[in-house]
């Protein structure tokens, strides 16, 4: 069946207690409850902090270890983008079908030491061979055929760690210590392909880390180091302070050796995973006035071992990112962005040798208000992607609208898209529902509209709607697979109801 299907409840009992449950289905799952998470969070202060049962992931220093919760990674705001703050453990409330551990999780302090210990099993999907190895896990979620379900939950994982920090004594200098420790009821088995020989294998992965974090005045200076028992090492340093009232500027040297994984790393890097990765990073920002600002950054890497779709050994590349803003309160706002990306990779059968791939971007993007009941956005998006013997052209134009008229809140939006390939693809927020999220990309020949409308039936019923349709002038199938349509458009619904009580 095409209808998905998602149900969440959040509350709490009182100041010291609360708790969620979530129900999940994709289109063709069968089970209403294909996925399940639950947490129950307590904060008895004094001496405990924290206890979460349930679900829940753990935000611990720079992210070489444990990174709890969603992150786009680099952005024009580089202070941002590359100063992590430790959490301790966060309650797990999210659709997403991976990335988080399901048990005890508790905190507490003894004086200005802070203690943090978990304990985790649960099942994960994976691809299990005949000799009772597997060869990957499976994040997508999906049980809608016989195959997939064969794949559902038959490998168990068994994780536990704890998270020591020393808060020095009438300064806001923090030191801590972190260890975690998982294992599998089933090994994994070693790979095969040339650019994945680095990668971990085994039954078991033992990971530890040191760092320290010193606020100083208008300074911020950090630095962790993390091994992989005696098979990997990660290092991380960075800093982030104001030159004056007018500028501020940031770095962070990373290393992260070829043989280093953390199942729930998640540190600033270039590459999706926290392994395989020389790089610097220099951001700053420099405001003219109290409207104006210029952010940029220049991230500059290596990558010591292979990749996919790269066979070659310390290849390199850099990424630079100018933004200008100005903003006139409550009335405009307006950006323009260029970006500029460039790798090495393999280049196609009849020229092998290595070559230089670049992707160039530029936005210009304009926010008008009528006061705080309409708001007129627009966008411009272009792209270059390729290399010396072929590349590709995107173009994408926006048009958002969005009043607010008593208890309704309509939202539209507009796009026209013109891409060459899908490698030339650009990516844009989308207005979705008031608790979704939506960052499509927008690749092809077509155009794309939408409508939001919310109603808030009283103080504590909103409820909400949105219908989506893309056309295509370039296709006569859209998806592949199991999502393989036959047609030229394509239209989507959801329907939210929010309840408070």
């Amino acid at each position: 069946g095409p209808l998905s299907q998602f149900i969440r409840y959040r509350g709490q009992y009182n100041t010291f207690i609360r708790g969620g449950v979530l129900l999940q289905k994709d289109a063709g799952e069968v089970l209403e409850n294909d996925f399940t998470s639950f947490f129950l969070e307590i904060k008895p202060l004094k001496l405990i902090d924290k206890l979460i049962i349930g679900d829940f992931v753990n935000q611990w220093g720079q992210g070489l270890m444990q990174a709890g919760g969603f992150s786009l990674g680099k952005s024009y705001e580089s202070i941002k983008s590359t100063q992590k703050f430790h959490v301790g453990g966060i309650p797990y409330s999210s659709s997403g079908e991976t990335g988080f551990y399901r048990g005890i999780n508790l905190m507490f302090h003894i004086g200005f030491l802070q203690v943090q210990g978990f304990y985790s099993h649960r099942y994960v999907d994976a691809y299990v061979r005949g000799d009772s190895t597997f060869t990957s896990i499976i994040t997508d979620g999906y049980h809608r055929t016989p195959t997939e379900k064969s794949h559902q939950e038959n490998v168990q994982e068994f994780a536990n760690g704890f998270h020591l920090q020393w808060n020095w004594p009438k300064s806001t200098v923090q030191i801590y210590a972190n260890h975690t420790f998982s294992w599998y009821n089933l090994p994994k088995a070693p790979p095969t392909l040339a650019y994945k020989q680095n990668e971990w294998h085994g039954k078991s992965v033992s990971n530890s880390s040191v760092g320290i974090q010193i606020p100083y005045r208008s300074i911020r200076w950090m630095a962790e180091l993390a091994c992989q028992e005696s098979k990997g090492i990660a290092f991380i340093q960075g800093g982030a302070t104001a030159l004056s009232k007018q500028v501020d500027f940031s770095y962070v040297l990373r290393m992260y050796s070829p043989s280093f994984y953390s199942p729930m790393a998640q540190a600033f890097s270039e590459n999706s995973t926290t392994g395989n990765e020389i790089g610097l990073f220099i951001g700053n920002q420099i405001a003219f006035s109290k409207r104006s600002k210029l952010s940029s950054y220049l991230d500059f890497f290596v990558f010591p071992s292979q990749k996919f779709q790269v066979s070659q050994e310390n290849t390199w590349g850099w990424e630079f990112v100018s933004r200008y803003q100005y903003e006139k309160k409550s009335r405009w706002r307006f950006f323009g962005q260029l970006k500029w990306n460039s790798k090495q990779e393999d280049g196609p059968k009849e020229h092998p040798a290595i070559l230089r791939h670049h992707n160039l971007q530029i936005n210009l993007d304009i926010h008008r208000f009528w006061g705080p009941r309409v708001d007129w956005h627009t966008r411009l998006m272009t792209s270059l992607d390729g290399n010396r013997w072929t590349y590709d052209t995107g173009f994408l134009f926006i048009q958002d609208l969005s009043l607010k008229i008593k208890h309704w809140k309509l939202q539209s939006r507009l796009a026209l898209m013109n891409t060459s390939s899908y490698d030339a693809r650009l990516y844009a927020y989308e207005p979705s529902l008031p608790t979704a999220f939506s960052l499509p990309a927008y690749a092809g020949h077509g155009l794309r509209s939408a409508i939001i409308s919310s109603y808030d039936l009283s103080n504590r019923i909103q409820l909400a709607f949105k219908i989506g349709r893309t056309d295509y002038w370039d296709r006569t199938e859209i998806g592949s697979g199991l999502d393989l349509i036959t047609g030229s458009h394509k239209t989507d619904l959801s329907i939210q109801c929010i309840g408070q009580w």
